[in-house]
């Protein structure tokens, strides 16, 4: 039943009654006044008669306002539930945009000599941010295929640690945004501008872009294609990819 089918349900149900205990009694008694004073006690006659309607009426209108109060208890309940859900989406979204100023301060943060053997090491700059990335990348090249392959002594190459920092800061922005209940055009926006930071910032190399299809040379050692880089950055690099398909 409607709320406006209830509200005219509840007059009508006031006004009969109202109009039944009013009458009542003289339908009684046959219309005639003078009868109703034929009882003992002319209050006990009239309450006698016109106490089952008013039972009757404060019955129902007690029902209809009971109803009503659930009704007003669900929508509180449910707005609560949705201020909840509201509170939570954006305490989320928070925590993705303090994640991803975290993964570019890590960018930023980045520094690297560079190996150039044409320089001695007073002259050797000390770089920073995307520029020592781009340098790294470059050095790590020069690696030969056991050196590349024997983890231990790629992670102790100067500037390999602080790369897989960046790569596990984007892997773990990246996995907050996927199991996130942020509106999906907020995802969007955030995945296109970590794209832009991974791609200009981080992998600069048309071969290492996580969005190319372009296949690297296959390895004679592992079963990763990963060209001249190292398979513990490579590998970094394809856990990234994975979340762009």
């Amino acid at each position: 039943m409607s709320k406006k089918k209830e509200h005219n349900y509840a007059r009508n149900t006031l006004i009969l009654g109202v109009t039944l205990t009013i009458f009542a009694p003289l339908l009684l008694s046959g219309f005639s006044i003078s009868k109703i004073g034929s009882y003992s006690n002319i209050a006990t006659a009239i309450g006698g008669v016109t106490s089952p309607i008013m039972q009757l009426m404060g019955s129902v209108l007690i029902f209809i306002a009971l109803k009503d109060q659930l009704e007003a208890n669900k929508i509180a309940q449910t707005q609560i539930v949705e201020n909840e859900k509201q509170q939570s989406r954006e305490h989320e979204l928070q925590q993705i945009q303090q994640l991803f100023i975290f993964f570019d301060n890590t960018i930023k943060e980045y520094t690297y000599v560079s190996s150039d053997n044409t320089l001695v090491n007073s002259e050797k700059p000390i770089l920073s941010g995307r520029r020592a990335i781009k340098c790294f990348l470059h050095d790590i090249q020069t690696l030969t295929i056991d050196e590349e392959h024997n983890k231990e002594q790629v992670i102790k190459r100067d500037g390999v640690k602080e790369i897989l920092s960046i790569i596990d800061s984007a892997k773990l922005f990246l996995e907050k945004i996927e199991n996130s209940n942020v509106p999906n055009d907020d995802k969007l926006f955030y995945k296109k501008l970590i794209h832009h930071q991974l791609i200009f910032g981080v992998f600069p190399d048309s071969e290492l872009d996580v969005f190319s299809n372009t296949k690297l040379k296959e390895c004679e050692i592992c079963d990763l294609n990963h060209g001249n880089y190292p398979p513990l950055v490579y590998q970094g690099i394809l856990d990234i990819k994975k979340y762009f398909k």
